[in-house]
Order: C-alpha cells, then structure tokens, then sequence
C-alpha cells in the first residue's frame, strides 16, 4: 500500500489496526470528519495510536458494523480486514471520488485502487466485456459494477462490499433522494442555507498536513470556492488555471480577475494547440487502467504537474453542477420531455421532415434543424431513455454498422438498462431531479471524477470537491425547482451566495471550465498514431466493421464542417474514443 501522506505525516503509514490488532484497514481518499468523529469514539472507550484520518475507520467499523459507511463524510474507498474469522468490509464513497476495483476467483477475492495493479494477479482473463463495451461505444462511458475487462468489477458509488465465507455481498447504503422541504420554500432562506453549508465544507476540507491551494476556472463554481478557501486562509492561496490558445476555451482572464478581486497567489498555466504527443494517450489508459473519452484528462494532468509544484491538495468546483443543476443540457431534456407529450406517429413524421434539411450544412439553420431532430428522436423514448439519447456518443444507426459481433450490435442497440433504471420512489420526482440523477450516478462517477482522481494522483496530487461535502448533497437535494433553474438558466440559489463574493465578470461570460480545443490537437502527431493503432485490428477492435474504422478515422482526421448527425465534434470525439479503445487494448493485452 502506497500513500500520499497528507494527514498524520509520521505516523499515518498504513495499514493501521484496531487496539488488539484484530482488524485491519486500508483506505485511499480522506475522511474529513475524522477529527470529531475520533473525538466520539475515544469517549465511547476506543484507543488511538496515530492521528490519522485512516485510524477512526477501524474504530469506527468496531462501534458501527457494517453501517459505518454512513458515519464518514469523504473521498474514500477502504478495506477492513478481520482476522478473526477472515472477512473483509468494502466501502466507497457516495459519489465515487476514489476508485474501487475487484475480481473473484472461486474463494479468492483480489482488490485494488488501480486495474494495472490489479492485473498482476495472473488468474485475470484479459477479455472485453461485450456489455461493458458496447455502453462504452453508445454512449461513451461504462456504468458500474461493470468494467471494460470480463470478471473485473468496480464497486458502485454509495456501496459496501462483505466478503465472508468466499461469497461476496454487495449493497448500497447511499442512493439519493429529492424531494422538497417546507423549511427551504423561502429564497432568502435557501440562500443562507447553501452559502452555510458551501462554507463549513470548504473549511473542513482545508484540513491538512500539506500545503494546499485550488484550482481556479473562472467559473462559478470554483471562484466561489476559492474565494470561501481565501476569506479562511491567513495568507494568499496558490490558485492554478489554465491558459488556451485558442479564446474559445480561455477562461484565464476571467480567472485572472477572480484571483485579482480575492487576493489569491495565482498562476497560469499554458497549453499550446495542436499539442498533441502520443504520450497523452499513453498516460491517461495506463493511470486510468481504462480509455476515457474526455479529453480534458490531458489538461487535468498539465495544471495538475503544475500544481503539485507547490502544494500536495487542491480544491476544485467539481460536482457544484450535480448538485444545483447548472448544465445546458438540463432545460434541454426538460424541452425534451414536454415533446414526448406528442403522440409517437406525429414525432415520427416531424423528424422524418427534419432528416434532409438537417444534412446539409449551407442550409441557413441548419445546425439548428439538426438539433430539432435530435430531439424529436430523444422525445420518442420513454423515460430516462430520452436523456440517454441526448448524451449518447454514438447513434443506433451507427452502432449497427460499427459492431462486427452480434451480440455487441444487439446490447449496443437495446435498451441499455443500466443507465436508464431509477430506483424506487422516484414518482415524486420533477423531470429536473431525474435528470440530474442521471448525470450524479453516470457521467459524474464515469468521467468527471474519473479524470480529476486519476490525473491528479499521477502527478501525486490531491483534489478535493466540496460541493460533494455529505451536507450540501443532502441540502441540494430539498432545495425546490425553482432555485436550481431559473428562466433556463442553472445554480440559481449558488448565484446569489456568489454574488457579493465575486467580480460581475464571472457571472456574464459563457461557461468554459478546463478543457483542450481537440480540433485543434488533429495533428499530425495524431493522424500518424491514429492510423497506426486503428490499423492493426487488434484486441476490442476485432469486434468492429473495418469498414466503419475506416469510416471513423476518415472523418474524425477530415471533417471540418458540421454535416447531418456527424458533427465536427462527434467526428471527433468517435475517433478519440476508438483511439483510446485501441491503445488500451494493447497496452494491458486484451483480447477479444
């Protein structure tokens, strides 16, 4: 067991057991509440030796069982062993912060933070998971349990695992639950409540034995955390931003001005365009043990190294669109379900009208006839199926000419249940809270968090989210509609606790965030290594038409202007994905 030492430096060095040495503990992440946690243990008789984070796991495990997943408010995924009679208690985090891996063997079970580590183990098959991947191809992430690797599954967020007697138990302990309180009817109220709440997270996670900075977008959601991180600090914060070429993904000015107006010690980062080098790719499989179609990863990774220049921790905005509903695509899809109120033959005939308009690009609007169709295709599904529509990566049609293998075509194709089901109880939700739940328990877990954890731990740096804080989930959660999305636009209530905190520019410019211009990383670095792993067939890629690689290829290197369903930007983002599918092939040598 490897660490980043950031609480406990002497003696926090893992794993640390429980006073009779009978249990034993490993954990990845941070428990923030460990200090008043620890503080109640010690009064209900338990001994501490260390004072670390890790060691109130252990105690805790002994006064609360398996229930102790709820008492811990944190990043975290941890295993408890019990010598006693040869148990062990898995756990992960609400949101899915810090990664969990296992895979099981008769009566060996073997878990790890890491697939590569866990690949060491030999018994592992190194064979695709056909379901895993044709969600992978749809709609470009891989829902938990399931991972890309057959036999290798990721513990979902929010979940336990108990393995004794060579069987393993899985359950969640955390699903969340919207429904609206009488107490936070009143706007003033709401506000006052989420700014208390963002502050007492902020100030929780400033603990630390490390220095400790933040990264800085510009946007709302982080500039409201630096600037409660500031107003806490006793000297200016280091802040970090990244600086594109391209002003169509800077936000470094409005970044600039944040850390200007706060104080803060800032520093911008720059990344050149066409940048590309073989090496991104390589980095992002080997520390994500898996491809990730966001290619932000890269620039996670460069303000990250920067960062880790001067600090070991940095708090991030992440998560504060999950919680108060801050993306675009939120009043799309609630445009989108009022649509699906038209009967199934009338969205038919409109969207059939649509196709040919929609294909081409010297049409005036035609970019917005393509997104009426979009649409119209969404609204025909019912359910969550038409929010999975909106965010699918790949079309039906196109799956179809893609996937080679029957089985591939036919889940790739279907009605991909693991990111459509909602759980029980869910009558009383509002279109936007189902909505919402969609992005927390999908592309929150399988790509934001994915980049942010990974990247940041290879440059051996800490992130920490407060807007993921136990307390504002909880809050955000019984805030009404009407405080989340307002005239179209999100993080209403967010909006008015930034306000008296942050310049005018933050809330007037459009939303950015850290990103890379990847039509602008089509160089020839990435033609030349697109071709070369596309071509050889090998692994995952034996599974798919040859002739629509070569179509993907085509058009992810050529197209340069947005034409039918194949945009500029899905052109691009299909043959980063196979790209990433290729070389992750390789690299760990799976087989088809």
């Amino acid at each position: 067991m490897r660490r980043l030492a950031i609480i406990d430096l002497q003696t926090g060095d893992q794993p640390i057991p429980n006073e009779d040495k009978a249990l034993w503990v490993v954990l990845n992440g941070e428990v923030y509440n460990y200090i008043e946690l620890g503080e109640d243990l010690k009064g209900k008789g338990h001994r501490f030796r260390t004072l670390s984070d890790t060691e109130t796991i252990v105690h805790a495990y002994e006064e609360y069982g398996v229930d102790v997943p709820l008492h811990l408010e944190g990043m975290f995924a941890f295993a408890i062993y019990d010598t006693r009679d040869g148990s062990l208690f898995m756990a992960r985090d609400r949101f899915g912060e810090k990664p969990l891996f296992y895979s099981q063997r008769g009566n060996t079970l073997v878990f790890s933070s890491e697939v590569r580590s866990l690949l060491e183990w030999p018994e592992i098959p190194r064979r695709i998971d056909r379901e895993a991947l044709a969600y992978y191809l749809r709609m470009g992430l891989v829902p938990s349990p399931l991972t890309l690797l057959e036999g290798v599954r990721e513990l979902p967020p929010g979940c336990a695992l108990l393995w004794r007697s060579g069987q393993p138990t899985v359950r969640p302990y955390y699903t969340p639950d919207y429904q609206p309180s009488p107490e936070l009817e009143d706007e003033a109220d709401a506000v006052e409540a989420v700014r208390e709440a963002v502050w007492k997270a902020v100030r929780r996670q400033m603990r630390s034995d490390v220095p400790l900075g933040a990264f800085l977008s510009g946007g709302i959601d982080s500039s409201t955390v630096v600037a409660m991180l500031q107003a806490n600090a006793s000297r200016p914060v280091k802040t970090y931003t990244l600086q594109n070429e391209d002003s169509a993904f800077d936000e470094s000015n409005v970044a600039s001005a944040v850390a200007r107006h706060l104080g803060t010690d800032h520093h911008v980062i720059p990344v050149k365009n066409a940048g590309f080098s073989p090496d991104d790719i390589w980095r992002i499989v080997e520390h994500v043990g898996m491809p990730l179609i966001d290619e932000s990863a890269i620039a996670a990774y460069l303000l990250s190294k920067a960062a880790r220049q001067e600090v070991t921790v940095c708090l991030t905005g992440d998560g504060g669109d999950e919680m108060f509903g801050g993306y675009r695509v939120f009043p799309w899809g609630i445009t989108v379900n009022r649509i699906g109120k038209v009967p199934a033959p009338i969205l038919n005939a409109a969207c059939g009208l649509l196709t040919p308009v929609a294909s081409f690009p010297s049409i005036p609007g035609s970019s917005l006839f393509r997104k009426a169709k979009r649409a119209l295709e969404a609204a025909a599904q019912p359910g969550l199926r038409q929010f999975a529509t909106i965010n699918s990566f790949t079309l039906s049609s196109e799956m179809r000419e893609l996937a080679a293998d029957a089985e591939l075509a036919k889940i790739g194709c279907g009605n991909l249940p693991r990111v459509t089901s909602l759980p029980e109880g869910v009558a009383a939700w509002t279109t936007l809270r189902r909505l919402m739940y969609y992005r927390l328990k999908n592309n929150l877990p399988q790509i934001m968090l994915v980049k942010g954890d990974r990247m940041s731990m290879a440059a051996s740096l800490e992130l920490r989210a407060p807007f993921l804080d136990v307390a504002v989930a909880e809050l955000s959660s019984k805030l009404p509609d009407r405080f989340l999305l307002r005239g179209g636009v999100g993080k209403y209530v967010l909006r008015q606790v930034a306000r008296p905190l942050l310049p005018d520019t933050v809330f007037s410019h459009p939303k950015t965030g850290f990103g890379i211009p990847l039509h602008l990383y089509r160089n020839e670095a990435f033609a030349s290594f697109a071709r070369e792993l596309l071509s050889q067939r090998q692994g995952p890629l034996q599974l798919l038409s040859p002739v629509a690689l070569n179509r993907v290829l085509r058009l992810g290197l050529t197209r340069s202007e947005d034409r039918g369903d194949i945009t500029v930007e899905r052109a691009l983002y299909q043959l980063w994905a196979l790209v990433q599918l290729a070389a992750w092939g390789q690299r760990f040598k799976v087989t088809a």
